[in-house]
């Protein structure tokens, strides 16, 4: 095979890669943007191992209802929910993501974001899930 031949096919399988993880960052953002939590479950393997760092500390599940249960603690009460912005990119073959999120709870209103970097199974779902968080701060 001729390398230019090569290099171009293995550019494509790359872009190819790069689409799917895409199709997954988005799909997770939009259903954390829609508090949809069953489409959050959707796109968690079962067994995603899930690692987060908070200002309180390290927070850990190795299920999909820990993880799930995790977001709905952080974001399912809030009377008044947006996600100001999203970015959606890649780290090797690690998806990775950052969102920006205004809310109002009883505790006023606040800002938070959070960085993702994520394994994608060849099953298109999740199943590794790293997060970092800002903390929730008074806007």
């Amino acid at each position: 095979m001729h390398p230019v031949a090569r290099r171009e096919l293995m550019e494509i399988v790359v872009l190819d890669e790069v689409r799917e993880l895409r199709d997954v960052g988005e799909a997770f953002l939009r259903a954390l943007a829609n508090r949809d939590f069953e489409a959050l479950w959707a796109c968690l393997q079962q067994n995603v191992s899930f690692r987060a760092l908070v200002p309180p500390g390290v927070r850990q599940a190795t299920e999909v209802s820990g993880t799930v249960n995790r977001f709905h603690l952080w974001f399912g009460e809030a009377d008044s929910f947006e996600m100001l912005r999203a970015e959606i990119g890649q780290v090797a073959h690690r998806l990775s993501s950052t969102y920006r999120i205004r809310l109002h709870d009883s505790d006023g209103w606040q800002v938070i974001e959070q960085r993702l970097y994520c394994n994608v199974g060849d099953d298109g779902r999740i199943s590794t899930l790293d997060l970092l968080c800002s903390g929730f701060w008074p806007e």
